[in-house]
């Protein structure tokens, strides 16, 4: 007799909604996920994610994902959104990673934010977010302290798959000694 194997294969999609709804489940009332986790913000996706997103909202939670917003125009933003009681709310990277991911000279690349804020309110506080390489550029941490409400905390979601973790740990440390300056507080998502 031949024994077979059955192989389930879960979308990644399945697996982070498990790990939000255990977070919830905890009681949580801030969830971060690392930059790009979600992959592309396309309607099936936002779909999946309705849910949960209404649990977040009735518990008072806020889930943070880190996505790809793709354009009709062809270039894209990465983004977090903010579910449950972020309203999906959508926030765009101030500064793609030049050449990795914002390349000018091209028509399908991540588009700059200059002129946005960097800021939103999260369970009450203002909040600074950076997106990974925003953690090393001065200007986007130095930015969120010009103009008041000044935030009391930094999140911070990054996707290092490709590089080595000393690199993402000078990076990290970057942010978080400009923190340290501003007497804030940090929450960091990481991706490995």
């Amino acid at each position: 007799m031949v024994k077979s194997k059955v192989y389930v294969h879960t979308r990644p999609e399945s697996k982070l909604i498990s790990l939000a709804q255990k977070a919830l489940d905890q009681n949580n009332k801030v969830i971060i996920f690392p930059e790009n986790i979600a992959l592309d913000w396309l309607p099936g996706t936002q779909f999946q994610w309705q849910e949960l997103n209404q649990q977040a909202q009735q518990k008072g939670a806020t889930i943070i994902l880190g996505a790809q917003q793709d354009l009709k125009d062809g270039p894209s933003n990465n983004v977090l959104i903010l579910l449950g009681q972020g309203n999906g709310q959508i926030y765009p990277a101030r500064q793609p990673m030049p050449i990795g991911l914002w390349q000018p000279w091209k028509t399908k690349t991540d588009n700059r934010h200059w002129n946005l804020p960097g800021k939103f309110k999260l369970q009450g506080q203002e909040t600074g977010y950076l997106i990974c390489y925003e953690q090393i550029v001065p200007w986007t941490i130095l930015s969120l302290f010009l103009q008041a409400p000044y935030p009391t905390v930094i999140i911070s979601a990054a996707n290092q798959w490709f590089s080595m973790p000393s690199g993402y740990l000078k990076q990290n440390n970057h942010m978080k000694a400009f923190a340290r300056l501003f007497g804030v507080a940090t929450m960091t998502a990481v991706n490995h």
